[in-house]
């Protein structure tokens, strides 16, 4: 048996984007006490996952923020896992901002 893991990086932020045109090209953090998923710019501006969202403001107060929305998250990692019919006979899901074991 083979065991793989698929991991989806910036998967919330991605998300975001794919639905709203209007935060295409801006700096991203996605959550509410916590950062939940940060855009690439605002992790080279010291952001990290799990950070204080006051914190991560002040490391990059540009950024958009984001409230997290879990069940859009959900439906659209199930549609990417529906995307590849067969290629997971089983699938164990955890999802953590997109990712699936």
């Amino acid at each position: 048996m083979t065991i793989a893991c698929l991991q989806i990086p910036r998967f919330a932020v991605e998300a975001e984007r794919l639905r709203r045109s209007d935060v295409s090209s801006r700096l991203i953090l996605v959550g509410e006490a916590t950062v939940l998923d940060c855009s690439l710019g605002a992790d080279a501006s010291g952001v990290r996952r799990g950070m204080r969202m006051s914190e991560a403001i002040g490391l990059c107060h540009r950024a958009v923020v984001l409230p997290p929305d879990t069940a859009y998250y959900e439906r659209l990692f199930d549609d990417v896992l529906d995307a590849r019919p067969g290629f997971f006979p089983v699938l164990e899901r955890y999802l953590e901002a997109g990712a699936a074991c």
